[in-house]
């Protein structure tokens, strides 16, 4: 069977449609998404939407740039998950903490959301688990406070608490694979699939759709055949120019428009 997961959306209706296109000719038996589907990028209906639309949630319309996609695709064997994004724009969660940038987003998204959709987001999981696979948006150890997974250390306490053979996260934006058990420990993700043993275990952050902050501007996500064993990194050209222009017209921030050119 092969899964996709994506995640770190960020209201970035390009990055979104780019990756849409290429989960179509990858077809997988499972999509999950990872959460963060609204905050920084000026889509946030439009990706919302289409989410809804992918998973069968009634009433929901995707825009015309996804409406063919998510008929292919649709409806998608999976889960959707919360990200702190999407709990601060519904309020769930206190944006405070959040830099200027990001906090101006997260506001500026409420604004453009129902309420409905806001109740939508506000009740959306922290955490899946099915067989040996784990799945959340930061990580198993108080996933309600959003920390990140960023060292070998942090990999390893967060995989022995998930007690799962496969980890899949996102939050960071930063595309990592963390292996134990393996030799090819500290490999570099790239585009060629990494065979992962049955008795290995793997923290996987699948990087981000709508925002990549690991100096590579494409977007990414993942795809995982838990028959193979074979794990791949897919990074998906965008239009980020129109993205960016998005940004600008709506007032947001704009260091959120800038970064998405360095990827960064």
């Amino acid at each position: 069977m092969k899964i996709a997961v994506i995640s770190d959306i960020h209201s970035n209706l390009e990055g979104l449609v780019a990756v849409l296109k290429h989960l179509a000719q990858e077809k997988p038996d499972e999509l999950h998404c990872l959460g963060d589907i609204v905050g920084y990028g000026a889509n946030p209906r439009e990706c919302l939407h289409t989410v809804q639309a992918l998973y069968g949630v009634e009433g929901a319309e995707p825009p015309a740039q996804t409406a063919g996609l998510v008929a292919k695709l649709s409806p998608a064997q999976g889960v959707v998950l919360a990200g702190n994004h999407d709990w601060a724009a519904s309020g769930k969660l206190d944006s405070d903490w959040f830099n200027y940038s990001a906090r101006q987003a997260a506001m500026w998204t409420a604004e453009q959301l129902s309420g409905e959709e806001l109740d939508y987001l506000s009740n959306l999981p922290l955490i899946h688990k099915q067989e040996d696979i784990y799945l959340v948006h930061s990580s198993p150890i108080r996933p309600e406070d959003f920390p990140y997974i960023m060292t070998y250390y942090g990999a390893r306490e967060a995989v022995e608490v998930a007690q799962g053979r496969m980890l899949f996260v996102g939050h960071s934006h930063i595309v990592a694979i963390f292996l134990f058990g393996a030799p090819a420990l500290g490999r570099e993700p790239t585009q060629t699939p990494l065979h992962i043993p049955r008795s290995a275990q793997a923290v996987v952050n699948v990087g981000s759709v709508g925002q990549p902050r690991d100096g590579d501007p494409r977007s990414a996500y993942a795809t995982y055949d838990t028959d193979s064993g074979e794990l791949t990194v897919h990074r998906v050209e965008y239009d980020i120019n129109r993205a960016a222009e998005k940004i600008r017209r709506a007032g947001l921030p704009v260091e959120l428009a800038e970064r998405l050119f360095l990827g960064f």
